[in-house]
């Protein structure tokens, strides 16, 4: 209703309303009787206390308008859908303060009258964004819990980023986006927003970020304090920034606990990466059919699906808050990520808690795959492939560095123009602890790795998980061995059940019972690997 009608109906309501019948003019010896107020002046006056009231009423918080708006309404004999539309005229108007720009407004769902059914609420949630978006079952289960987990996110101690990503344009990522945005709770769009915005807008409002074309922000250089600020919302716990305001210089805090969703072509930087729930898209065929979005015809459906979700998140809130989950193989973050999706399945009940395991083991596989390593990651990953591949307790630096360098595929034979040198080699390693050891190879010193030292670092950063049952079920029986002079001999066995080789020396003359230390010098005595064993885990 624009002002111009709510003003009509304002003035039809006083038209007869209560004054004095008769006002007297003082200071004559005679009082004589003012005329009757003709209606027109008793319209006026009213709408002049209407107005003064809607002025007053415009400047409360919205809780405090919530409480009154009735009560003033009932006063003046006017429907509260007028006083609401009037005092947002008014709010409006008093926006236009020479600033650029306009204020913000993230509507509330209307509230839902009665308990919600929330595997129904989920289905009709997948459906919905089914009918828009081409993307596969475990995207959509994803996608449905994450959109509930917007509604109440004080319940979780994470908030994971939903994070939209595709090879290209052209395959549904804005076209997501803009479902999430119609079905987030309080859901704001800020596509190319500054760091300081972010955490104002976050701090006076709470809103769902809804923030397109990622990939162009984090392309430029100077967006550390972007990336810094979004980091930290992630944690509610940690989800603060600090700022120094006004002219006294006061430190002040700022919340960045928010809901946020991303889309982008390509991957986030590492960091923001690990903390999302990361959706796939793929450019569609032209069998796969979908419906254009227009959420201006589906209004009835989008404003019921935001309150029965915000209900149904308010009803279970005690229920979520108190979730916990624990998966061994997978990783920490990834279920820190999933911990809400998890409670939310788990509160809808149904095949859901089943289908959001699915999700998870489905679409962190995929994170992983798609995922792009830095160069550190992908040269420890290359070390474990090859000790994988050699049976040896100790490999040379210079044999690791040989087979790198052969690979065509990988990127160390043209690192830094002239391949990967014992140097790069120790440096990009540095910071996982991994430092070679130089050990006697016959008269030979040899730098290299031993095995046994790699194993926890191989299973704290890549995963235990190797060659049939992990590459720490695979421990080579190494007997002692001195140098070429020493005059060992052996004798080898297999045996063909167990698969177990055995060589056995006949002599030792260098090394003591201790294995691999040389009292001489104390070098490290390093035996060839002459006996192995194996299991397989299936």
């Amino acid at each position: 209703m624009s002002i111009q009608e709510a003003d009509t109906v304002i003035k039809q309501a006083v038209v007869d309303a209560a004054l004095p019948a008769e006002a007297f003019l003082v200071g004559t010896s005679t009082a004589i009787a003012a005329p009757e107020p003709t209606a027109e002046q008793r319209m006026n006056a009213a709408e002049q206390r209407v107005k003064a009231e809607v002025l007053n009423l415009s400047g409360l918080s919205k809780v405090a308008y919530a409480l009154k708006r009735k009560g003033v309404a009932e006063a003046f004999e006017i429907p509260v859908s007028i006083l609401d539309d009037l005092v947002k005229e008014q709010r409006r108007q008093g926006d236009d303060d020479g600033l650029q720009g306009k204020g913000i407004e993230l509507p509330e769902p209307a509230h839902w009258p009665e308990a919600v059914d929330g595997a129904a609420l989920l289905r009709e949630l997948s459906a919905f964004i089914r009918r828009y978006v081409y993307v596969s079952d475990e995207a959509l289960t994803a996608i449905s819990l994450w959109l509930l987990h917007t509604y109440n996110i004080e319940c979780f101690r994470h908030s994971p980023f939903m994070a939209v990503q595709s090879p290209e344009k052209g395959c549904g990522k804005s076209t997501l986006l803009a479902v999430l945005f119609v079905l987030s709770y309080r859901a704001l769009s800020a596509s190319n927003i500054s760091p300081a915005a972010v955490f104002r807008v976050i701090e006076a409002h709470q809103p769902t970020l809804v923030i397109d074309e990622i990939d162009t922000v984090f392309s430029r250089e100077g967006n550390e304090d972007l990336r810094g600020i979004l980091n930290a919302g992630h944690s509610k716990p940690m989800a603060f920034v600090m700022r120094v305001v006004g002219d006294a210089h006061e430190v002040r805090q700022f919340s960045v606990w928010a809901a946020k969703a991303v889309a982008g072509i390509g991957t986030l930087p590492e960091t923001l990466q690990s903390r999302a729930v990361v959706i796939r898209l793929e450019r569609k065929l032209t069998t796969d059919k979908i419906e254009r979005l227009r959420p201006e015809k589906l209004l009835p459906d989008i404003n019921r699906l935001q309150s029965q979700a915000r209900r149904f998140m308010q009803d279970n809130a005690a229920q979520l808050t108190e979730y916990d989950v624990d998966i061994d193989d997978i990783g920490d973050r990834d279920v820190d990520n999933w911990r809400p999706l998890l409670a939310i399945a788990d509160a809808a009940g149904g095949v859901w808690p089943q289908k959001a395991l699915l999700a998870l083991y489905t679409l962190t596989g995929a994170a992983k795959r798609y995922q792009q390593l830095t160069l550190p990651q992908q040269l420890l990953a290359d070390v474990k492939a090859i000790f994988e591949d050699d049976p040896r307790g100790f490999i040379p630096t210079s044999d690791l560095i040989a087979t790198l360098n052969k690979r065509d595929e990988r990127p160390w034979r043209t690192y830094k123009h002239n391949g990967l040198t014992p140097e790069s080699f120790a440096y990009l390693l540095r910071e996982y602890g991994v430092k070679t050891k130089q050990v006697r190879l016959g008269q030979t010193p040899v730098r290299g790795l031993n095995r046994s030292d790699m194993l926890h670092i191989f299973t704290r950063y890549t995963g235990a998980d190797t060659h049939s049952g992990g590459i720490s079920d695979f421990q080579p029986v190494t007997p002692l061995q001195p140098n070429d002079s020493a005059g060992l001999s052996y004798a080898s066995t297999r045996d063909t059940v167990t698969g177990q080789e055995t060589l056995e020396a006949t002599e030792n003359k260098e090394c003591n019972g201790v294995t691999g230390y040389k009292p001489e010098n104390g070098s490290v005595c390093v035996p060839a690997p002459v006996s192995t064993a194996w299991s397989i885990t299936l």
